[in-house]
């Protein structure tokens, strides 16, 4: 009796190995994922700033490893030297462009989002783009301005890989994007791009 318990005990400890084994590869990947780096800006007007930022994003695959997809949960952007006084920026979003409105002396920054849960939360902005100024001291959203349409990206976007650097130079960002094939809404800031989320 015992040797026959000692056997279904065995049989099922085997079982449930195997079965482990077989559906981890198809669990996929998920959890919450941390990036700080420096980077140099080349603001439109052709000056240099250097900036702080920091994100966190969750990532997860579906099963096969083929439908991989992240959520961001926080990201910073803090200004550096002469400009550190500013206040530090903060969203859910990725943020793509940099600028100073010279003519309003105010700073602005324009993001964006690949997730449609995001959207849909802030507004469904169509394009997918969110417009912050730094009003008073503090960063204000706006509406999204004649002035940031068509600006081509200045921010690093691309904190995916497992290993970006720690310092991120200009020439650094264009060989990325010169390097893969990222959707248009991260290149620049489009007009004619739509979110693809199902309307609810």
């Amino acid at each position: 009796m015992n040797n026959s318990l000692r056997f279904v005990g065995k049989h099922r400890a085997l079982l449930s190995m195997l079965v482990t084994i077989l559906l981890a590869p198809m669990a996929g990947c998920a959890g919450e994922i941390e990036r700080r780096w420096s980077e140099d800006v080349v603001l439109p007007d052709g000056s240099v700033v250097a900036i702080d930022r920091y994100v966190k994003f969750k990532e997860s695959n579906a099963p096969g490893g083929d439908a991989y997809s992240s959520t961001d949960l926080r990201s910073t952007l803090a200004l550096k030297g002469e400009q550190s006084a500013i206040a530090t920026w903060e969203g859910p979003l990725v943020p793509l462009v940099l600028y100073r409105n010279q003519a309003a002396g105010e700073w602005v920054i324009v993001a964006t989002t690949s997730n449609c849960d995001t959207w849909f939360e802030r507004g469904s902005p169509v394009p997918p783009y969110w417009e912050f100024r730094l009003k008073s001291g503090k960063w204000e959203p706006s509406k999204l301005s004649e002035l940031s349409l068509g600006l081509k990206t200045n921010l690093f976007f691309d904190y995916e890989p497992a290993s970006p650097p720690k310092q991120i130079s200009q020439a650094t960002k264009l060989q990325i994007i010169q390097k893969n094939e990222f959707a248009k809404k991260y290149l620049s800031i489009d007009a004619a791009v739509k979110a693809k989320c199902m309307q609810r």
